[in-house]
């Protein structure tokens, strides 16, 4: 009965999903899953929020961007 309410909990459709669209975002995830699951609830959100701050600034560091090329031929 627990096990089926874990199961619950997790939308396994939009973790596939995650996994195919955005690689890097699926992995935080998965560690920020797996330190609420092994290290507790509080220790695990902290390590959540920790991971989404360096992944904040790590985007604001290196943007994206595209050169567009116009070609004469």
């Amino acid at each position: 009965m627990v096990i089926s309410a874990c199961l619950a909990l997790v939308e396994i459709s939009g973790v596939v999903r995650l996994y195919r669209l955005r690689r890097g975002e699926f992995v935080l995830s998965v560690v920020c899953f797996l330190g609420v699951a092994l290290l507790g609830v509080i220790p695990g959100i902290f390590i959540a929020i920790g991971l989404a701050l360096l992944a904040f600034i790590w985007r604001a560091w290196r943007p994206y961007d595209a050169v567009l090329v116009v070609s004469m031929v």
